[in-house]
């Protein structure tokens, strides 16, 4: 909703003590007097003239345009616009605007206003040419999340400078982001000690999958060394006087099916972060790569039960709960039964697909549970579980961090043997899951994006072994 107010500005209050000072002059001297008048009615007229050169908020069309994706504790810049809907009444070109930035939960403004200048794109750079006013809001990202920015509060001053009006304005096309981690891909030795043992990532799946059964018929087309013998269409290779060998969909094209622990062990912080965000951000990431190379995307946000699933999705729009962080994808106050992923993946997940689990698979209890619900998934798809974790509560950060030993408080050893008993945990975990036939990660915050972007990669490729 529009709100606005129009007041004198200070200017106005300073010119109306000056002519009071006329006016007391002009009673020991008369000759002033006519002055003092005449002053007064030029100022009226004046103050009358400067108010209709303010515009009606009709009239304003207000934009904000964001450049690049916001990435979390970096700079990322807005360009505000402001110009004129109705040709009839274009904006005075010696009006003086600002922009008050927004209140944000996420970003942190350099300045909390900027002032408009003529734009660099206008027909003249000239201010006189009326062709719209621009400024840039410079921002930091301060923690992960999803927002949106409907309105803006726009400071007008007259040219004289004797008012100001002050509006509340709705945004042409509302501007909504998320906030998402950086993306600095981890060095080799790093990526290689986070998949370690991983033999599913190293080596790929040719020997787990020659065993299983393909999907269904896709195309024929001619025999390309080195397609398998046992593809070779024996009734259309003799129609056609040459080797034709048959296409199946998992050859052409893959499933990736996403899913998203939303029950109470995803509730916490990295970094000052929730998880939840640093879920969200590499599920879009994958989704986005995904569906870019034609692989159809499922995802399923689970607790207790399905929250919200999107099946075989070939386009962004799909997932647009997620990226607006909708109630129906937000962690609650439940338990997880992963039995809902297992029966879900059953029903949608074909004869063989690339299945993404997201959880904290940092905790004992949550990988108890996973076991039992990886078992069946492993025999039959490419199934990895994906945790991020603080690099700098890590066993590897302490161990660092802590070079003197006897200066620790009990907390703090506390808090050691709490790191080595998770690391030892997750260790047995990633064990067995490769013993299964999948992989469990657990990747720092610092490396997620990256890490988990490569992972995938290197998933489709084992498809295609």
């Amino acid at each position: 909703m529009q709100q606005s107010r129009t007041l004198l500005s200070p200017k106005s209050f300073v010119a109306y003590c000056v002519w009071m000072g006329l006016g007391i002059l002009s009673m020991l001297l008369p000759w002033a007097l006519p002055l003092w008048a005449l002053v007064g009615v030029a100022g009226i007229v004046l103050l009358w003239r400067e108010r209709q050169s303010l515009p009606a908020e009709r009239d304003l069309l207000l934009e904000l345009l964001i450049q690049g994706e916001p990435e979390l504790h970096k700079a990322c810049t807005f360009v505000a616009r402001l110009s004129s809907s109705n040709q009839a009444a274009a904006l005075s070109p010696y009006l003086s605007a600002q922009i008050l930035t927004p209140q944000s939960k996420l970003l942190t403004f350099t300045a909390p206003r900027v002032t408009l200048v003529p734009r660099d794109d206008s027909p003249a750079k000239d201010p006189r040419s009326g062709g719209g006013l621009q400024g840039t809001l410079t921002a930091h990202a301060q923690r992960l999340g999803f927002e949106s920015f409907t309105e803006m509060t726009l400071e007008i001053t007259s040219p004289g400078g004797l008012w100001t009006k002050q509006a509340t304005m709705p945004l042409a096309n509302p501007l909504s982001f998320r906030v998402s981690p950086a993306l600095p891909p981890p060095s080799k030795e790093r990526f290689r000690a986070i998949i370690a043992q991983q033999k599913i990532l190293l080596t790929g799946n040719r020997q787990a999958l020659r065993s299983r059964t393909r999907d269904q018929f896709h195309s024929l087309r001619p025999y390309q060394y080195p397609d398998p013998i046992k593809d070779l269409d024996a009734k259309k290779s003799a129609k056609y006087g040459k080797p034709m060998v048959r296409l199946f969909e998992s050859l052409h094209q893959h499933r990736v099916i996403i899913a998203l622990d939303v029950g109470r062990s995803t509730l916490g912080t990295i970094a000052g972060s929730p998880m939840f965000d640093y879920f969200v951000s590499s599920i879009l990431s994958l989704a986005r790569n995904a569906i870019h190379q034609k692989d159809s995307v499922s995802f399923v946000a689970f607790s207790s039960s399905v929250h919200c699933s999107i099946v075989q999705a070939r386009s962004m729009r799909a997932l647009l709960p997620l990226l607006r962080g909708e109630e129906s994808v937000r962690p609650c106050e439940q338990e997880t039964d992963y039995e809902v992923l297992t029966r879900f993946i059953s029903q949608h997940g074909g004869s063989r697909s690339i299945v993404l689990v997201f959880s904290d698979v940092s905790r004992p209890a949550t990988q108890k549970a996973l076991l039992r619900a990886l078992s069946p998934l492993c025999r039959k798809h490419l199934t990895v579980a994906l945790g991020v974790s603080d690099a700098q509560r890590s066993l590897d950060y302490r161990i660092l961090e802590d070079k003197t030993p006897s200066l620790l408080t009990p907390e703090a050893y506390w808090e050691l043997f709490y790191s080595y008993h998770l690391d030892d945990s997750f260790v047995k975990f990633r064990s067995e899951v490769a013993h299964m036939g999948g992989a469990a990660l657990q990747i720092p915050h610092t490396y997620w994006m990256g890490t988990t972007d490569r992972v995938y990669s290197l998933l489709r490729s084992s498809m295609r072994l």
